[in-house]
Parts: C-alpha cells; sequence; structure tokens
C-alpha cells in the first residue's frame, strides 16, 4: 500500500527533522549563548505548544483533506522554520533569532508526525496493524536516532562544539534538516494517496486508528447482556468517525464519562513529553561541554 511504504519513509525524515531541532536549538543556546540546562528546557516550552497544536489540527485536516497535501505542507512549514533557524549567529538572541523559528517548525512538524501515523495505520490490512504500528515506532525511533548522528556531525564540522565559533556549523546543520525536510514533502507529493482514494478508508476502517469520536449521541456503545457493568461491546465501523486530531475518546453510556477527560489528558502527556525531550537534551548536551569533559579531551 502506498499510504504504508510512502508513511514509513516520511516517520524517518519527520523523526529525524523533530529530534535534530532540538539538538541543534539547545547546542546553540547552551554552547553559543551560553544558556544553563534548565533554562535551556523551559525556553522549549512554546516548540511543544506549537508541536500540540499541531498535532491536535492533524486529525481534522486529514480527515478532510487526506494525506498527501497536509503532509507536503507540514512539511513545508517544518522547512521554512528550519530556514528561519538557520540565521542564528555568533550575537543571536532566543526571542529574535531562535522563537520564531522553533514555533514556525514545531507546528509543521507536530502535524507531519500525526499525519504520518494516519497514514501508515490507515493503509494497514487488519491482519497486519500490529507489525505495521511496530514498524511505525520503529521509524520514529530509527528516523530521530540517525537523524540525530547526521545533524550532530554536519555542526561539528564548522571546527568548533562549543563558543560562538559554533554558530556557524549549527547553522549549516539547519539548512541540512530544512533541505530534508523539503525533500519530504516532495516525496509525500509524488508517492501518497489523493485524498479521494484514502478519506474514504479512513471512514471505512476505524479499527486502524486509535481515536474515534462519536457521530451521535444514539450511537453510545450499549452494554452486553449477562457481562459486568460497564463492559460495554466494541462500537462499529457506522456509529463511528475519525476524529484524531480532537482526540476525545469513545465515550461511554455511563453519564459523565465524558472522553474530554481522555482528550485533557492526552494534550498533558503530548506536552509534558515535549518538555521533557527538551530537557534531557539540555542536559546532554551541557555534559560534553563541561570543562572537565573538555580537558579529558
Amino acid at each position: 500500500d502506498r499510504a504504508v511504504g510512502g508513511g514509513l519513509v516520511l516517520m524517518l525524515a519527520a523523526a529525524g527533522s523533530i529530534f535534530g531541532l532540538f539538538l541543534l536549538t539547545s547546542l546553540y543556546l547552551q554552547n553559543v549563548l551560553g544558556w544553563g540546562p534548565l533554562s535551556t528546557g523551559l525556553a522549549f516550552i512554546p516548540l511543544a505548544l506549537a508541536a500540540g497544536a499541531g498535532a491536535h489540527g492533524a486529525g481534522h485536516i486529514v480527515g478532510k483533506h487526506g494525506v498527501r497535501g497536509p503532509l507536503a505542507g507540514a512539511f513545508l512549514l517544518g522547512a521554512a522554520g528550519m530556514a528561519l533557524l538557520a540565521h542564528v549567529g555568533e550575537d543571536g538572541s532566543y526571542l529574535r533569532d531562535v522563537l520564531p523559528g522553533m514555533l514556525v517548525a514545531g507546528l509543521g512538524l507536530g502535524v507531519a508526525v500525526v499525519s504520518v501515523s494516519i497514514a501508515i495505520l490507515t493503509g494497514a490490512r487488519e491482519e497486519e496493524t500490529g507489525m505495521v504500528s511496530g514498524l511505525n515506532s520503529s521509524g520514529h525511533e530509527l528516523g530521530g536516532t540517525v537523524g540525530i548522528a547526521i545533524f550532530s556531525t554536519i555542526a561539528a564540522g564548522g571546527g568548533a562544539v562549543a563558543g560562538p565559533q559554533a554558530a556557524s556549523g549549527i547553522a549549516h546543520a539547519f539548512i541540512a534538516a530544512g533541505l530534508l525536510a523539503s525533500v519530504a514533502s516532495l516525496v509525500a507529493l509524488a508517492v501518497l494517496p489523493q485524498a479521494r482514494h484514502f478519506v474514504p478508508k479512513l471512514r471505512l476502517n476505524p479499527s486502524q486508528m486509535p481515536i474515534l469520536s462519536q457521530r451521535e449521541p444514539s450511537a453510545r456503545r450499549r452494554a452486553i447482556p449477562g457481562n459486568l457493568p460497564g463492559i460495554a461491546r466494541p462500537v462499529r465501523a457506522s456509529d463511528c468517525v475519525w476524529d484524531a486530531g480532537a482526540v476525545r475518546g469513545v465515550r461511554s453510556a455511563h453519564p459523565g464519562d465524558s472522553g474530554r477527560r481522555t482528550g485533557l489528558s492526552f494534550r498533558i502527556g503530548l506536552l509534558v513529553n515535549m518538555l521533557g525531550t527538551g530537557l534531557v537534551e539540555a542536559d546532554v548536551v551541557r555534559r560534553p561541554a563541561s570543562a572537565e569533559l573538555l580537558a579529558l579531551r
């Protein structure tokens, strides 16, 4: 399936770009501007919010326009953000040189990661869902690992890993990340199926998506006679529509058991995950730059 094969390739690019964004920004804020690890980690809060907003909107966009156009646009938005970040210099500042590109790239890559996952899971057959889901997760980790290795090598190619002189290599790495996102945009246009082919499959395969929302209140889950209270039958495909970005979950028949709680928990978890990634990246970047390790070199 083109959605599965193309989605797996694009997952490598999306994960590599977003992990590289964290790493390169951490390198710049700490090794060039001299920030500490805690302040650097907190500086990623706007990126987490932008990525969360993109992930939230991805489901609505994909449900109406498929994955081909949204993914192409999302990667172009990520490339634009990387191009803004490529202007970092020795005497730059967070508000002027980092924050605008971080917000633009975070928004685009947030849409891209969710849209890629939708493409992969929707294109898989029911008996292959587990295997494809594992490949999706593996592609995310592999893409992030390879992206960090490539972009850190480019950043170190400038001849300095710390101090104002490191800004040049970091800028070159941001340019490489922008080129990767641009190529991924072209791949999305060339490989992924068009909306008229993908959207009907998206609506007819609710078992391939982790999150559903009810079309009508009357389509709520009903308890199976003879089972324990609260054990409900699975929702039929005809009862549901896709709404991955809203992350509302499947509503239960019990009063007060609202899917909004699931959505809120998901959003909070996403923001904490992104912030935690920023803090870890900041701490990892700080250690090699310490005076003791530099003396050992």
